[in-house]
């Protein structure tokens, strides 16, 4: 019984470690997930911010629908896919992927197919073309998050940004 009760213990700490800020999830890297392990297990994460760990460094990543196949490597990808947490600062860099049109976040009809989470007053880029978030009938909060299927060019979400 006593073993039962630590690994539950064990699986509640490592579920409530992504959800740590960076300066803290830092301090406890072995909480976290190898990038091996994720590739080998071919792990597809639905969400943004999830942390794992890659060499000596830990990383978020930085996209909806992320798969670990090995064909993306992170601090080689450019702040594609994954960016570095930088624990003694409690930031993280490409910090400003997505908050201006000259750096916008990346996007694919087939990402977006599969469910997208987009955030209000976010850039995107669809197709060659750059896009503001701007929320249902041009109306959010920012950083507010919407679950779409819909790509940029098709959706009232949107507006080409300019």
């Amino acid at each position: 019984m006593k073993a039962e009760y630590f690994k539950a213990i064990c699986q509640m700490a490592v579920h409530g470690a992504q959800n740590l800020p960076d300066e803290t999830a830092g301090t406890v890297p072995e909480l976290y997930p190898e990038y091996e392990w994720l590739v080998e297990n071919n792990i597809r994460v639905k969400k943004t911010e999830m942390i794992f760990r890659y060499g000596d460094k830990l990383y978020r990543t930085v996209k909806n629908n992320t798969k670990f196949d090995g064909k993306n490597i992170p601090g080689e990808d450019g702040g594609k896919y994954f960016r570095e947490v930088i624990p003694e600062t409690g930031r993280t860099e490409n910090t400003e992927i997505g908050k201006t049109n000259e750096n916008p976040i990346s996007v694919t009809s087939e990402e977006i197919s599969a469910g997208y989470t987009f955030k209000y007053g976010y850039f995107y880029e669809y197709d060659g073309i750059v896009y503001r978030c701007i929320g249902k009938n041009g109306k959010g909060v920012d950083g507010e998050e919407y679950d779409l299927t819909e790509t940029p060019d098709n959706s009232k979400y949107f507006e080409v940004a300019w």
